[in-house]
């Protein structure tokens, strides 16, 4: 072998360096802070079923409670681990039963109809038999959706203003007669 074939061989440093660094792990995310996605396509559509309503009374209180939704982000997204929001006394989270279940899972095939989606299947894809939780800080709102671990993301899928399907009366403050505005559907104007 020539001096000029060992040349050729050789490796720069820099290049194993390269190397050795792409060889270290990622940690899971199963293992990292978990964030909220608010993307669901049907999300601030207002629907009604039964005796649950996610109607509002005007602009101004979906302006108010946006800014709730925004502040409960604020607080979770990358700041805690699923299972430590779960199990901690400042944050209301936990799964639903199987009637309840159901009814959310009515609830947001509802919303994303009204959205405009095909619902043929496609909720039942998205949510692929993960469980229903609930998730709340201060107040009546709770955000429905399901906690997807392999990827670390809650996807919120229903927003209940109203704390309707765990009925609680302190925070029903309105009659059903007042809640007909749908920040989707109603024309919003100064």
């Amino acid at each position: 072998m020539t001096k000029k074939d060992k040349k050729k061989k050789k490796i720069p440093r820099y290049i194993e360096q390269i190397k050795r660094s792409a060889k270290t792990e990622e940690p899971k995310l199963s293992d990292s802070n978990f964030v909220l996605d608010f993307s669901f396509e049907g999300l601030y559509y207002s629907v009604k079923h039964s005796d649950f309503s996610n109607f509002l009374a005007n602009k101004d209180e979906f302006i108010s409670h946006f800014r709730n939704i925004r502040n409960l982000n604020s607080k979770l997204s990358h700041k805690h681990k699923f299972e430590n929001v779960r199990n901690n006394d400042d944050f209301h989270c936990h799964t639903f039963d199987n009637d309840r279940t159901d009814l959310a899972i009515k609830l947001i095939k509802k919303a994303y109809e009204k959205s405009g989606g095909n619902i043929d299947g496609y909720v039942d894809q998205l949510i692929g038999g993960e469980k229903i939780y609930q998730i709340g800080y201060e107040g009546s709102l709770r955000l429905i959706g399901f906690y997807d671990s392999t990827r670390a993301i809650f996807k919120v899928c229903l927003i209940d203003y109203w704390h309707k399907l765990y009925y609680d009366e302190k925070y029903n403050l309105h009659s059903k007669k007042d809640l007909k505005f749908c920040p989707m559907t109603n024309n919003i104007k100064n």
